[in-house]
């Protein structure tokens, strides 16, 4: 819906397609937060979790202010109506990019740490083959590959990790 928006109008819709990160950072933050639930653990928020939500915040904020910097995304020629098509990635969107894949990465290692008790390591691999998949469905993502550049990104990659999970979960 927000890409709708996003596309339909042109000049003051940065924020929206801005916003279109939010559930972009903070879906692996809440996968990462799950998979350290998992764990037997004290009721109290670890401080670990406060810095990783902090984080996260502030690379929400470095996207909401894109404008300000172009650190995110870098904007070329001066026709707005083209904003959406005439851009190129700044350091900030590989950071984003960076911090994401981290937070899952490091999900997928506490579950799959814990999965060593299942009854056949063989079967980790599937999470794992899906899991491989995304990462390069993201790398061919970034660096404009065709197929993965006219899909939906942030429908994509939280459609992988809800997938992800249901993997984990199935395969103990």
């Amino acid at each position: 819906f927000i890409r709708f928006i996003k596309l339909s109008i042109y000049e003051d819709s940065f924020i929206l397609w801005y916003l279109y990160y939010l559930p972009e950072l903070f879906s692996p933050l809440i996968f990462l937060y799950v998979c350290k639930a998992t764990a037997p653990q004290k009721r109290k928020p670890s401080k670990s979790n406060i810095v990783l939500f902090l984080i996260t915040a502030a690379f929400l904020v470095l996207v909401l202010t894109n404008n300000i910097h172009n650190f995110v995304f870098v904007f070329k020629g001066s026709d707005v109506s083209e904003w959406h098509r005439n851009y190129d990635y700044g350091a900030g969107y590989f950071a984003v990019t960076a911090w994401m894949s981290f937070l899952i990465v490091y999900g997928f290692i506490l579950l799959f740490k814990r999965a060593k008790s299942a009854k056949s390591s063989k079967i980790i691999m599937v999470p794992l083959i899906a899991l491989a998949i995304l990462a390069l469905y993201i790398i061919g993502y970034c660096l404009g590959m065709e197929i993965a550049r006219e899909s939906e990104l942030c429908f994509i990659a939280s459609s992988f990790i809800l997938i992800l999970w249901e993997l984990c979960l199935n395969t103990g």
